[in-house]
């Protein structure tokens, strides 16, 4: 075996050792790069590496704003479903009374429910249904 098999990594060879030649032949391009540029050049190019890390970061903070405010939200929404997953409180009130005589007692009442929300429940029978549109028909 040669000496060049030998530093030469596998492909699925991923340890430190195996990167080291590589990263170390990275750098001494770069060096001879660098070596070889005019001043005015590394001033330009310093420069356009100041300007990417700026970019950078300005990207970075964009996205840790967005997800502090996606996390907002999603508490938010938590607390939502939390108050929406309690069940509503029925209140009820008999709203009107009506003085029948005993036998017509047994056949039949109005009961009005108020919920929460207003909503209306009836409990009546066809005679009562008679009775109250005469009511309110006289009035």
């Amino acid at each position: 075996m040669s000496t060049s098999q030998k530093n030469t990594p596998s492909k699925g060879d991923t340890t430190p050792a195996a990167a080291a030649p590589e990263k170390m032949e990275v750098e001494e391009a770069l060096d001879e790069e660098i070596l070889r540029m005019a001043p005015e050049d590394l001033k330009s190019r310093t420069h356009l590496l100041d300007n990417e890390i700026r970019i950078m970061r300005s990207e970075v903070q964009r996205i840790n704003h967005s997800v502090s405010t996606l996390k907002e939200r999603i508490k938010e929404n938590n607390e939502r479903i939390k108050v929406n997953k309690t069940l509503p409180y029925l209140v009820s009130n008999v709203v009107e009374l009506l003085d029948l005589e005993d036998n017509q007692e047994e056949e039949g009442k109005i009961m009005v429910l108020f919920s929460r929300w207003n909503n209306f429940f009836y409990s009546l029978q066809s005679n009562l249904i008679k009775l109250t549109t005469t009511l309110s028909n006289s009035s």
